[in-house]
């Protein structure tokens, strides 16, 4: 139909039977098709692209903080107190746009976002940056080594052979086993 209509111009034929598959589709498979809003919101999420970004951001903010720890340890000056903390209010900004994006992951997938290789490697990553912020205040140099070591793994899951594709849960996934692994 689509070669018929290359030829001839008339679309009609290949559009009926696109009319036809589609009506198929949301009868038989409307459990499984995305609503518009899901279908919006993953558009949203490919084009932000907030991974690609965070994991220079992370690099970034890790080698910073770390270069200020390091020179905290000579010389206890306010100012670096005062860079030091702004760098940390980043990083806790990162972390929340973070956050954000594996709750959109989430929203979008209609199941949590550790299912595969690419979202465990992004959910390890934001579990280090948990821990990072949590014990931050023990020692000046577990947030710049997590962020760092987050923001590897962010480069790591933007490397081409992990798909970051949002597919349906495979079957065996499907079970309470999942949650309880």
């Amino acid at each position: 139909s689509i070669q018929e209509a290359k030829l001839s111009g008339n679309w009609d034929q290949a559009e009926d039977k696109l009319a036809y598959i589609k009506k198929y589709q949301d009868v038989l498979a409307a459990d499984i098709i995305p609503s518009k809003e899901r279908i919006q919101a993953e558009l949203w999420y490919n084009k932000l692209n907030l991974n690609f970004w965070l994991f220079q951001v992370y690099f970034t903010l890790g080698v910073i903080l770390l270069f200020l720890a390091l020179i905290r340890i000579f010389y206890q000056k306010q100012l670096i107190m005062v860079f030091l903390n702004l760098f940390i209010i980043g990083t806790l900004v990162a972390f929340l746009v973070h956050s954000f994006n594996l709750i959109l992951r989430w929203y979008i997938a209609g199941h949590p976002p550790w299912s595969n290789g690419y979202e465990m490697i992004v959910f390890v990553s934001w579990g280090l940056m948990l821990f990072g912020l949590i014990f931050y205040r023990k020692s000046d140099f577990s947030l710049p080594l997590s962020s760092i070591f987050a923001g590897t793994l962010l480069f790591v899951s933007y490397l081409d052979w992990l798909s970051p594709e949002i597919t349906n849960l495979m079957p065996v996934l499907k079970s309470y086993w999942l949650k309880i692994h």
